[in-house]
């Protein structure tokens, strides 16, 4: 990812809102919803895979680019 992209990310993740998992409320999110704009754990993150594409297109603010 680039700078701009993972200060935006950063940015993001200050608000104390974002900072918890959209569905769960864990602490710590490390993955996003990006046509949903949420930020997800593990577990949730894989239930939104299963969904599919139509539905949520997931993605790791580590392992994944976060192109779209």
């Amino acid at each position: 990812m680039d700078s701009v992209t993972i200060k935006a990310i950063d940015d993001l993740l200050k608000d104390k809102d974002n900072n918890v998992c959209f569905d769960c409320n864990k602490s710590f999110p490390e993955w996003v919803s990006v046509n949903n704009a949420i930020f997800l754990c593990l577990d949730c993150a894989g239930v939104h895979r299963s969904l599919g594409l139509q539905i949520s297109v997931v993605r790791s603010l580590t392992m994944d680019e976060l192109y779209y």
